[in-house]
């Protein structure tokens, strides 16, 4: 009897848990997708199904083991574990890496939102009809880990205007960020654009300035958790480039934490006027400002310190990638940002009067 029950439960422990999603590009009829394998509160669905519920088409290459498919936007492939998207000569960044599950290819959600409407060229709908339910206990994503200790703290007082701060160059070591055939990865892009900055807060500002990473080499999210607790900031600023689907896509463009309960009001609106100062700055320096988003900074969603995402530009823009690939442009941006940062800190000096 006791066999038998061991038994039961290890056929409990490694039976897929399934779920149900419906998918369609936006204004079609809906696709049931009802194998979709939950892993660790993540869906996984059979990358083959995804692409049919919208229209494309794909074949698996045995021999150099990736999955390749024609799309309106050009050919795109994926292998197993892979960090990137690639289409055409741009790799995009997958926040989830396809894995096989039961003998299928499978993807993320992150594939289905932010790929999608890029390879299709329309929007799409998506439905989880079957959400993972979180347990008490279990496991924050790692972008939550890394900033909800944030929460614990009170955003400091303005008198002093910003003293501390903590630049986190994106990516680093074996993830590269966005890449762009004859460019230089986004990694070497926001480590430069970063030690500069930190280098112009500390000589011209008098503030401490540091950086997540100081060379190329992986962090986890972990890592920089460990890294930014060790100090209490004024403001947390986040650098990366990005690529777009569209050459003529350009500019810099802004993320804050989303506006919730859990979104300390001041922290909210010094992050606001922050981003309207960066904003002023660049467009003064002659840079394109597409604005500012609010969908979620790193997945934020509980934080108490000012905390900003910017995104310097397109790889995939002809004017961005030359200014991002130069030392020249790199320091231009520098500038904007540097005095985007002291009209950031003299206007709280001012309003702390």
């Amino acid at each position: 009897m006791r066999l038998a029950t061991l038994f039961i439960l290890l056929l409990l422990l490694v039976s897929p848990a399934f779920a149900d999603v419906e998918l369609a590009r936006k204004g079609k009829r809906p696709v049931l997708l009802t194998e979709v394998y939950q892993h660790q509160g993540e869906p996984f669905m059979a990358l083959d199904e995804v692409l049919d519920a919208v229209g494309l088409r794909g074949d698996w290459d045995s021999v150099r083991h990736i999955y390749r498919f024609r799309s309106p936007a050009g050919k795109a492939s994926l292998s197993p574990g892979s960090r990137y998207l690639k289409l055409g000569d741009f790799r995009f960044d997958l926040k989830t890496r396809p894995r096989f599950i039961d003998s299928r290819l499978r993807v993320g959600e992150d594939f289905i939102l932010e790929q999608l409407p890029r390879l299709t060229g329309s929007e799409i709908y998506y439905r989880n009809l079957s959400p993972a339910v979180e347990r008490p206990g279990s496991a924050e994503s790692a972008t939550e880990r890394l900033f909800s200790f944030l929460t614990r703290r009170k955003v400091r007082s303005p008198e002093s205007g910003v003293r501390s701060i903590l630049i986190d160059a994106g990516h680093g070591g074996s993830d590269a960020g966005s890449l762009v055939r004859g460019a230089p990865a986004e990694k070497e892009i926001v480590l430069s654009v970063g030690q500069s900055l930190a280098r112009r807060l500390k000589m011209d500002l008098g503030a401490t300035a540091d950086l997540t990473r100081t060379g190329d080499y992986d962090l986890s999210a972990e890592q920089r958790l460990d890294l930014l607790t060790q100090s209490n900031v004024d403001l947390y600023l986040s650098l990366h480039v990005q690529t777009g689907f569209s050459t003529k896509s350009q500019g810099v463009s802004f993320s804050i934490p989303p506006s919730g309960a859990f979104y300390d009001p001041q922290a909210e609106t010094r992050s606001l006027v922050l981003v309207e100062k960066m904003t002023e700055a660049l467009q003064k320096q002659g840079f394109t400002v597409q604005g500012l988003y609010r969908p979620a900074l790193l997945g934020l969603s509980s934080v108490a310190t000012p905390s900003i995402h910017v995104e310097l530009g397109y790889l995939s823009h002809e004017i961005d990638l030359e200014t991002l690939s130069s030392a020249q442009g790199q320091e231009r941006i520098v500038g904007a940002l540097f005095d985007g940062i002291r009209n950031y800190s003299d206007t709280l000096k001012e309003n702390s009067r």
